[in-house]
């Protein structure tokens, strides 16, 4: 009677660890998820210059560049997860339509994330979500005799997919795509030159690709 109990015992043990392995997902319920990695940038920049005195100017422009972002995610459900990224913006732009100079741009993203886990299995988990948060940027123009600054605040907005490859249960590569949308509305435009300021109203849409590494607990 022992013997069949332990036996018993044995397959029941078997069974469940089987079902519980069987179960196991990518992502599910109470995992965090901890990622960082870079992204190259390809954004379309329209900004209204208006001046605090005389008639308001449009500028368009293109814009690469890199984002380095470290991200922290957890399952609220199996299906769903919340998360928070941190972003670091080092951009690139393309001539100057006014002043025929090339200048460059710094950033800094805080956003918050909502991900459907809807596609995934024992080593794939491929989320789909939204973010929106909250951006600070600061354009450099590389001499002081024509432009000095433009600085601001505004809000980020984006659609992204971000399939993730696990080599094992905990450790893996993710890679990033997104629709990208930033919204300034109060830039101060500081006119070194002319020692004047202007405001301007700066927005940027584009994508975003990337690659980086993952690791669940």
């Amino acid at each position: 009677m022992k013997q069949l109990r332990s036996i018993t015992s044995l397959l029941l043990l078997i069974a469940g660890s089987a079902s519980m392995q069987a179960q196991e997902k990518a992502f599910n319920k109470g995992d965090f998820v901890i990622d960082a990695g870079a992204n190259f940038i390809y954004y379309n920049n329209t900004s209204t210059i208006t001046p605090e005195t005389g008639a308001s100017v449009i500028k368009n422009e293109k814009m690469t560049g890199a984002v380095y972002a470290a991200g922290l995610e957890y399952g609220l459900f199996g299906w769903l997860g919340v998360g928070v990224k941190v972003r670091y913006d080092d951009y690139i732009s393309s001539v100057d339509s006014i002043t025929h100079l090339k200048t460059s741009a710094t950033g800094y993203d805080v956003i918050a994330n909502l991900n459907l886990h809807l596609i995934k299995t024992a080593h794939l988990d491929i989320p789909i979500g939204v973010g929106y948060g909250y951006s600070g940027i600061q354009y450099n123009v590389p001499t002081d005799t024509v432009i000095g600054k433009l600085k601001g605040q505004g809000a980020i907005f984006d659609i992204h997919a971000d399939p993730k490859l696990y080599f094992g249960n905990h450790f893996g590569i993710n890679f990033h795509v997104a629709y990208t949308y930033y919204g300034y509305p109060d830039v101060i435009y500081n006119d070194n030159k002319a020692g004047t300021l202007s405001t301007t109203h700066l927005t940027a849409t584009g994508l975003n690709l990337g690659v980086g590494l993952q690791l669940r607990f």
